[in-house]
């Protein structure tokens, strides 16, 4: 499920056991300096990775958002930016 207010956007995404996947946080085109969290960890900060999260693999930024490489889990992803 997903959510979305002028300048954060929450994902939640639940990765069956024994799956990876591969998710997209989408940002909105005006937005800068971005910030992803996935629950109280930073995962996404300065136009880097974050280091530490569980389940969470890596990142890079398209176009479009952010994509995260995860293992199985449920994950809630908060984008936020101005």
């Amino acid at each position: 499920s997903w959510s979305h207010s002028p300048g954060a956007i929450q994902l939640k995404v639940l990765i069956p056991v024994g799956a990876d996947a591969a998710i997209l946080v989408p940002k909105e085109d005006q937005m800068t300096e971005i910030t992803v969290r996935e629950g109280s960890h930073v995962v996404w900060e300065d136009g880097h990775y974050v280091a530490g999260d569980p389940g969470v693999a890596g990142a890079r930024e398209d176009r479009k958002g952010v994509i995260f490489q995860v293992g199985s889990g449920d994950y809630s992803f908060m984008l936020t930016g101005q």
